[in-house]
This record gives structure tokens, C-alpha cells and sequence, in this order.
């Protein structure tokens, strides 16, 4: 807002003035202080933006009866070793602070919204590294592509990642993710939360040994955090509410190594 660019929701007075005068027919909100390790360290901060922020955008619109689509995530969900699909309906157990203020924000939701709003949950939502860029490329299968290919990206090596190879899964490239949130903008699920993902849910250790194998030495797994170990997503939900979902081409892990001309 500031300079009719940028807005603040910890600021309620500039949200409220904001809407007043934009008078906007939807809100979408991916607005949220993100990343276990970052949260874990600005504790005051992450509380201020996800969840005191989030219940100013909702005292807001319950005001002026906006709409609201809502980024969710799935770090609220129980995790587990076993392959156990997490539905929308699956236990929410989080393990982190960003977990916690994340489902704090679905509670303000379903408890306090007087709005029509849906809430999307992505699963390991990352961008392409070339055309399809979103400048995001900490995921596991971005970085092993970034070490192959052009290491000299990096200014200091070996690269530190928490993400273990061994349990990412799904990978939804922002091309595969646009077109469905512009049918739910079309269709909208009002007071209702939508798993959505890449939909393979590939263990990523077959596709990956080998490319581990020959950055070995550039890259520096962390102790493991909370990444879903082995679940699978269940989008029975979304085939239902989109049904074109099911026919939309959608790229695999090996497809995407593949493509890369990492094999």
C-alpha cells in the first residue's frame, strides 16, 4: 500500500484504509513469515505477522465482507515414517513454530470469519530454475540441478540443506500451480481447505543417488526437520471439486531429472 505496492498486516489502520479505498472484490493472502529455521529464531516476529497479522486481516473483512482465498501449508500435519496418504481431514500435529502459527491461522478462520474464504494448502511448492523461475530454488531437486550445472552460483561450498534427499516427494512447479488457482478463483470452495501438490508423491531417493553421487562433496545434509517422511497427499478433494485436475499433464521427479539431462 505503501506507494499502492505494499502492505503491512500487522498495521490494521493501513489494512482497513487500504480496502476502504481499493474496495477489492477478492483478497488472496500468501502473506506469512515462512521457514522452520527462520521462525524458530524470530519467534516475536513470526507471532506478530501469523497470527496477530492474519486476525487484523479478518477483523478487517469481516468489517467490509471481503472474500479470502488463503495459503495454508501442510508443516501442520502429523508426520510420521509410515507411507500414511494426509488428507484435509488427517491429524494436524505441527512441529515447529511456523507450524504452529500456521494452524493457528486455519483456527481464526473456521472460528472467527463471518467472510466467505478457502484455504489452499500446498505441498512443496517451488518454482522451475530457468524460464518458469520463481527465484525460490532451496528445494532439494533445485539444488542438485543448481550443482551440476552451474555450482559457480554459490558463493561458498559445500551447500547446507535441511531437506533430506530421502523423504521429499512431491514437487509443483509454479507452472502446474497457476492454472488450478485461476480455476479456484473461477470455482471457489467457500469455507472449505484444499490439499493441492504435485500429485506424484515420489520417494526421491531412486531418482536422486546417483546426482547426490556426483555432488557429494558440494553439498552438506543437515539434521532432518519435519518434511512429511514418506507420506503420500491425498487429492481426492481436489479431483472432485476440479475435475480437470486429473487431465492436466503434470511433470514426475524422474521426468524432471530426465528433462534436465541430469541421466
Amino acid at each position: 500500500y505503501d506507494s499502492k505496492s505494499t502492505l503491512d498486516l500487522r498495521n490494521k489502520v493501513e489494512l482497513l484504509t487500504a480496502c476502504i479505498e481499493l474496495a477489492p472484490d477478492l483478497i488472496i493472502n500468501a502473506a506469512s513469515r515462512k521457514g522452520s529455521d527462520y521462525c524458530d529464531l524470530n519467534i516475536r516476529e513470526t507471532l506478530e505477522v501469523n497470527v496477530l497479522g492474519i486476525q487484523n486481516l479478518i477483523e478487517v473483512c469481516n468489517k467490509l465482507l471481503i472474500p479470502v482465498i488463503h495459503f495454508g501449508t501442510t508443516a501442520y500435519y502429523h508426520s510420521d515414517q509410515n507411507l500414511t496418504p494426509i488428507s484435509e481431514d488427517s491429524l494436524k500435529e505441527p512441529r515447529s513454530i511456523y507450524g504452529w502459527t500456521k494452524l493457528g491461522q486455519v483456527l481464526l478462520f473456521q472460528e472467527t470469519a463471518n467472510f466467505p474464504y478457502m484455504i489452499l494448502e500446498p505441498v512443496f511448492l517451488y518454482g522451475n530454475l530457468d524460464e518458469y523461475s520463481s527465484g525460490r530454488s532451496e528445494s532439494v531437486p533445485d539444488i542438485l540441478v543448481n550443482l551440476v550445472h552451474c555450482p559457480q552460483m554459490y558463493s561458498y561450498l559445500p551447500v547446507s540443506v535441511r531437506i533430506s534427499p530421502y523423504y521429499v516427494k512431491d514437487y509443483t512447479h509454479i507452472e502446474d500451480f497457476c492454472w488450478i488457482i485461476e480455476r479456484i478463483i473461477e470455482r471457489p470452495q467457500w469455507n472449505d481447505r484444499i490439499l493441492i501438490g504435485a500429485g506424484y508423491n515420489h520417494t526421491f531417493s531412486s531418482e536422486a543417488d546417483l546426482v547426490i553421487a556426483l555432488v557429494k562433496d558440494k553439498i552438506k545434509f543437515l539434521e532432518e526437520t519435519d518434511y512429511k517422511k514418506n507420506q503420500v497427499h491425498n487429492y481426492s478433494k481436489l479431483e472432485r471439486l476440479y475435475p480437470e485436475w486429473g487431465q492436466h499433464h503434470r511433470i514426475s521427479l524422474r521426468e524432471y531429472f530426465q528433462t534436465k539431462a541430469i541421466f
